[in-house]
């Protein structure tokens, strides 16, 4: 052991006399000249080892302990990056800069890490607007950011690149000067903060000669700024510094502390406080608690659930992965929507039935309601319908970011000043108080708002301004309100990012493995005015009677390789997001609608599933191929139908159409006798002014024919392709599936078809849902009564989710929707990410390619994580979209009485959609917080008018008026009343119909089989962000 210690130190040796023998080398030109003196440092330092323990553990081997040592240089040329610095040798062009008036001094700012954690909207604010300007970022700073946050990493980085800021990093832990040692029985922490004030005394101390410089330390650490005075440093906290500028902006940027979210007049305490982690674990562990998100009730503001995901339980009055029932505000305990929390079951003599009565945030008496818990209507809890019901008692993971919203124009007194109430834009997150020196400029405007505390005694949670995007009702702003609310990227592609573009020109020509298809009669159908065509078709007869078919899809992963910039920004954005009146494109434009898009009369590079078919559309062989191909025609889905009804059309292309026509019906068929659902939404397609894109009219989307030709082959596309891929990779396959509904769920469904049609609809599976729900839709002449049968449905169904193969067994696998054991997404890579990935997967599965480093089960579990987040957002800013052009729509017009049909009932009122507009609402038998004066049958949850002549159930029609409510100018709303029957005090009076604001998530938001395939949206020809081109609509595919 001693001799092989001693060779070790001699190679050590060794080593530092080579290294230092090339930095010297390198410090001399060609001929021996010296080189440029910023090039290797004057002087190096050895400050000694850095050691540290590694425990690894191999398969089937034991624990090794594996020591680590690094050595750490010291360099004596790390320049101040002072402009006005005459003692440093500077080459950088980003400097930190001198003050323009030459008779005002300039100070430099040192921030410490939390001051960046907890305040970087403060420092986001634009030069324009007064930002903040010569801030020196210690490195030490810069790695506990790293270490601590990703994303507020990342945003600094773009900070320090913008030139105009003059952010300058300091490579102080490399400085001779400024380096430190870490002190017997200190923690990581506090060496760090000391390095931080080290930084700051040696700027202040290489400085001091220089009188228009004044070098400031913002730390908010009372003891960190304790230390640093004693050092004599100029320090102040963030607070102080700001207020000196006396900037509105900079000032309303501020976040609060915890202690400035509670009012000098607030002594009370309204929330109990949250147990400590430690217990919260250890609760968790034992059964005791649950852990899972909380979802707020958009009817009842005082009602909300926790979803379980535990499968086992040592309570046995619940069932793992049941729901916890919520209610009342101090039962929520200060938790909000998609908060992960830990709840706490109540005894089982305190369990409640969910809410039966609609309760706002703007009830007059919602604080009495809450007080009192009267919260579940006038009846009494049901025993046979009462839920697991519990409390909130800690807060694992809060989902507090950005929200968009209006200021609501009361400004309230309190003992530490005034402030004003956020109104946000998703009505599942509650008031927030904001101070404001700029209450006039922000009123009536769109503004951005962070929550940053929520006290034990403060009704509401505290936050900050950062951002105001512009007047409330501008189609611009409102567009930009919705993509922010839902944390849609909107920024321009990167310069890392394209540059990973290939040249606009470049050749797609045959390559060794590819199979060449360009003489096949291949065509693509797709909606009016596409440009980013994923996906296109072709057929012809064999020799034997049987047909070849072959679904077509661009080869995305040709351009979009693993690990570039082009393929984290796809990745980070999950999908391409479409609103009204645009898109935001996954992928550049270059690759979008050009390179990947398989445009007619063109060569494009594709990934094709090849398939022999019979005639009766059974498949005896498949195959999958990278292809090149050139497409014979584009056509949108009315041209196809027109071709295929035209008798006198006999060309080869038409044909070619008929046959994958005939082929489909059968496929169609043979799905839906397996027990695949035939499923709706509500969604409505726009017919807009040419020059102003205003809308001028809308209707209800109708599918054709040809929409179901497509989708079927895109169907068995994705099937076909998630047996192979798993075949191949059953650990990390990425795919997707769609669980079984809670049955519970089509309980009140159930009851009214049972009442009204003497129809049993049978949920045992999804074979027999299907069969019963046909069989309901047709007692019924009525489309839309049909539609709205199966939208409801719908409702009741889980959302569908990507998953990795490896983290369930097969029988998780199943598409309950499809009524398939696998799926996956494969048709749709120029606006999914999942669709890459599966690509990816599947070239390595053919041999055309090698396994990517990230192509494993850790690494494809994180990124369904990352997509499934994304994937919902984009849905939900698409209906946001098409609500306030819906608005917008109404805004002009005399609004006659409609037809309606009631979605659900409750005490105080009930829910609605318009079949003519497919637009859904409220509306109040009374005035909100007052009692009904409606009767209530609980046992099927229906209304009975006061002279008992008249009830109302769900799937009766009714007829209401529309109205604009301009009472709010912050918040217009759509209000509804009820005009037959007639119902409550205010019939026809805004106050009284339910107010539906501008983007609130819908009533009941569609948990449907939920791919963005499943619709056929008013999405033709929409510019793509930052240009005028076209987009392409959404496909018929479902989930």
């Amino acid at each position: 052991a001693p001799r092989s210690k001693s060779r070790w130190t001699f190679f050590g040796i060794i080593f530092i006399i080579d290294v230092l023998s090339r930095l010297k080398s390198r410090a001399q030109g060609p001929n021996g000249t010296s080189r440029d003196s910023r090039s290797v440092p004057k002087m190096f330092g050895f400050a000694g080892n850095k050691s540290f323990v590694k425990i690894t553990k191999r398969p089937s081997q034991q624990q090794k302990v594996k020591t680590i040592v690094k050595e750490h240089y010291l360099r004596d040329d790390i320049w101040c990056g002072s402009e006005s610095c005459q003692k440093c040798q500077h080459s950088e062009t980003k400097l930190l800069g001198q003050s323009p008036d030459s008779h005002e001094p300039v100070t430099y700012l040192v921030l410490d890490t939390n001051v960046i954690l907890h305040q970087m909207d403060l420092l986001l604010v634009p030069v324009s607007a007064g930002g903040l300007q010569n801030v020196i970022i210690p490195s030490t700073t810069l790695q506990e950011v790293q270490n601590r946050s990703a994303k507020i990493y990342q945003r600094l980085r773009d900070l320090i690149a913008q030139e105009q800021r003059h952010f300058y990093v300091f490579v102080n832990e490399h400085s001779r000067e400024t380096f430190i040692e870490r002190e017997p029985n200190e923690s990581p922490n506090d060496r760090n903060d000391r390095a931080i004030r080290v930084t700051a005394k040696w700027y202040q101390d290489h400085l001091k000669d220089i009188s228009s410089i004044r070098v400031l330390l913002l730390t908010n650490d009372k003891d960190n700024k304790r230390k640093a005075e004693q050092m004599g440093v100029q320090t102040m906290t963030v607070h102080e510094y700001i207020n000196t500028l006396d900037v509105p902006e900079l000032i309303d940027t501020l976040a609060n502390s915890n202690a400035d979210g509670v009012e000098k007049d607030d002594t009370a305490v309204i929330y109990p406080e949250h147990l400590p982690d430690a217990e919260l674990l250890e609760g968790i562990k034992t059964g005791r608690f649950y852990q899972g998100p909380l979802r707020q009730n958009l009817d009842n503001w005082l009602e909300a659930i926790v979803q379980t995901n535990t499968t086992t339980s040592n309570n046995k009055d619940i069932i793992g992965g049941e729901d916890i029932l919520i209610k009342g505000r101090v039962n929520m305990n200060r938790a909000i929507d998609g908060d992960i929390v830990v709840a706490e079951l109540l005894p089982k003599d305190q369990w409640e039935e969910p809410s039966t009565v609609f309760i706002d945030e703007d009830a007059p008496n919602v604080d009495q309601l809450d007080e009192s818990l009267t919260i579940s209507g006038s009846s009494k809890p049901d025993p046979e319908h009462v839920k697991p019901t519990g409390r909130v008692v800690g807060i694992i993971r809060k989902s507090w970011r950005p929200y968009c919203g209006t200021l609501e124009p009361t400004e309230y007194k309190s003992g530490s000043g005034a402030y004003y109430l956020f109104v946000p834009l998703n009505r599942r997150v509650p008031k927030i108080k904001v101070r404001t020196r700029q209450p006039e400029r922000l009123l009536n405007m769109r503004i951005m708002v962070c929550i940053d505390t929520w006290d034990v005694r403060s009704k509401f949670p505290s936050g900050h301004y950062i951002r105001t995007l512009g007047p409330v009702g501008e189609k611009k702003v409102e567009s930009e309100s919705i993509l922010r609310q839902h944390d849609i990227r909107i920024d321009e592609f990167t310069a890392a990012v394209r540059g990973d573009l290939p040249p606009e020109n470049v050749a797609i020509v045959p390559e060794p493995h590819r199979l060449d298809l360009r003489d096949e009669n291949i065509c693509s159908i797709d909606p009016p005015g596409c440009t980013d065509i994923d996906d296109a078709l072709h057929v012809k007869l064999l020799p034997n009677g049987n047909y070849q078919v072959g679904v077509h899809i661009a080869d995305v992963s040709h351009y979009v390789k693993e690990g570039t910039a082009i393929d984290k920004e796809a990745r980070e954005r999950g999908n391409t997001v479409y609103l009204v009146e645009k898109r935001i494109d996954m992928l550049p434009e270059l690759l979008g609608t050009n390179l990947c898009s398989l445009n007619q009369h063109v060569d494009r590079y594709a990934f094709s599933c090849l398939w022999e078919m019979t005639p009766d559309a059974e498949i005896v062989t498949t195959s999958f191929h990278k292809t090149l191909i050139r497409s014979r025609k584009s056509m949108s889905y009315g041209e196809a139908q027109a071709r295929m009804d035209n008798p006198n059309l006999t060309d080869e292309l038409t044909e070619s159409v008929r046959n994958l026509n005939k082929l489909a019906k059968i496929l169609k068929k043979r799905r839906i006798e397996a027990g695949a659902l035939t499923l709706a939404s509500g969604e409505v397609r726009f017919i807009k002014d040419e020059e102003t894109h205003d809308p001028v009219d809308l209707e209800l989307y109708e599918s054709k024919e040809t929409n179901s030709l497509v989708e079927e082959f895109m169907l068995l596309a994705n099937i076909s392709v998630a047996k192979q891929i798993t075949k191949y990779y059953p650990a990390f396959a990425l795919l997707r599936r769609h669980p079984e509904p809670r049955y519970d769920a089509f309980a009140v469904l159930q009851a009214t078809l049972k009442k009204r049609f003497n129809v049993e609809l049978d949920v045992t599976s999804s074979k027999t849902l299907s069969d019963t729900l046909d069989h309901a839709c047709n007692q019924s002449s009525d489309d839309f009564f049909k539609k709205l049968l199966r939208m409801m449905v719908t409702r009741c169904m889980n959302q569908a989710r990507y998953f990795s193969s490896g983290s369930t067994t097969p029988a998780g696998f199943r598409h309950y929707g499809l009524a398939v054991d696998i799926y996956t997404h494969f048709t749709s890579p120029i606006r999914r990410y999942a669709d890459v990935i599966v690509h990816r997967l599947l070239a390595a599965s053919i041999g055309y390619q090698a396994l990517t480093p990230h192509l494993n089960h850790h690494d494809v579990a994180r990124t369904c994580d990352v997509i499934n987040r994304r994937h919902r957002t984009a849905d939900l800013a698409g209906r946001d979209s098409t609500r306030f052009h819906t608005f917008q729509y109404f805004k002009d017009r005399k609004l006659e009485p409609e037809p309606a049909y009631v979605m659900s009932c409750a005490e105080n009122g009930f829910t609605i959609v318009v079949p003519r507009y497919g637009l859904e609402g409220k509306v109040y038998l009374s005035a909100p917080g007052a009692k009904s004066n409606w009767g209530w049958n609980n046992a099927d949850k229906s209304l009975v008018s006061p002279d008992g002549k008249r009830s109302l159930a769900t799937l009766d029609r009714v007829v209401v008026k529309m109205q604009i409510d301009y009472s709010k100018p912050y918040e217009p709303r759509i209000v509804f009343s009820s005009v037959d029957p007639p119902a409550g005090p205010g019939v026809g009076e805004a106050k009284i119909g339910h107010a539906l604001p501008l983007e609130a998530p819908s009533v009941v938001e569609l948990a449907e089989n939920e791919d963005d395939d499943s619709k056929e949206q008013n999405r033709q020809k929409q510019p793509a962000q930052g240009n005028g081109k076209n987009s392409k609509k959404r496909k018929m595919e479902t989930s």
